[in-house]
């Protein structure tokens, strides 16, 4: 049976901060700095998604982005079990002596995991330092990680023959090789569908093998692990990937957050912690 090696943490963030060098040893420096206060258990922030430009008197301008660490590092099944239990108004009561977000405004609370630049993001900002989110599961997000519900979302949209929910579903998790049979079989359902008239359970049928495919735990190798029981063990990551997919197709992209982008305000005043963080970096 394979253990949850990977730690997240709970995390809202705080905007940015601005740092002026003059070369790229006092910017090397810096990166060194933040990865040890980064591995500080005591640190209150994480200091990551670093950018840097040139500016034209030559100086090399730093944009760090902060993020207040509510949890220390967890796994996700650790997060899941506490944040499941609650609603996100309840979870913002829960952590309310820590936020630095103003009261009248939404705090942007996520779960964050460290990660270095993926290959297929060569076109993306470059950030050294990266971190990035995955979705809270609120209680009443629970019913997204159960297969009856997902079956029955894959239903409604196969019956409703929406093409782009399937071929959106494909896209998001092509880059997961050992699900590349199933992708395929999707776009292929789905352009019977709209040409050829092909019934429309096809869609729920080639979705519903990857929601099977995709779920199930592997070794390095790429082959299957069974549980304790004799059971092939299940993957909450990508369990969680699947159906908060499906969760949150009907947003508009002007709401789902981003690890660089705040949705609410920050107290402006000065405290002490932001303080020590000047002296610091």
């Amino acid at each position: 049976m394979k253990k949850e090696t990977k730690r997240y943490s709970l995390v809202e963030y705080c905007g940015t901060r601005e740092r002026v060098y003059s070369s790229e040893e006092e910017y090397a420096e810096l990166l060194k700095i933040i990865e040890k206060s980064n591995r500080r258990k005591t640190s209150k922030y994480y200091f990551r998604n670093i950018t840097r430009n040139v500016n034209t008197e030559g100086m090399i301008v730093a944009t760090i982005h902060l993020y207040n660490r509510l949890t220390m590092p967890l796994t996700i099944t650790e997060l899941d079990n506490m944040t499941s239990q609650l609603s996100e108004q309840e979870l913002f009561l829960k952590y309310k002596d820590k936020l630095r977000t103003r009261e009248s405004h939404t705090p942007d609370i996520n779960i964050s995991y460290f990660e270095n630049k993926n290959k297929d993001e060569k076109d993306a900002v470059h950030y050294d330092r990266r971190i990035k989110y995955i979705p809270v599961l609120y209680k009443e997000d629970e019913k997204y990680l159960s297969e009856q519900y997902i079956k029955y979302c894959l239903d409604f949209h196969s019956k409703k023959e929406d093409i782009n929910f399937f071929k959106s579903l494909a896209n998001e998790f092509s880059p997961y090789h050992v699900v590349g049979e199933q992708v395929e079989e999707i776009f292929n359902s789905a352009d019977k569908v709209k040409y050829q008239g092909r019934d429309p359970f096809y869609l729920y049928k080639a979705a519903y093998d990857l929601y099977g495919a995709l779920i199930v735990e592997r070794n390095s190798n790429g082959t299957l692990i069974r549980d304790d029981e004799g059971k092939y063990q299940i993957s909450r990551r990508r369990l969680r990937d699947f159906g908060f997919f499906v969760r949150d197709y009907d947003i508009s992209l002007s709401k789902i957050k981003s690890p660089v982008r705040y949705n609410g305000q920050l107290i402006t005043k000065q405290n002490s912690d932001d303080k020590q963080l000047k002296l610091k970096i």
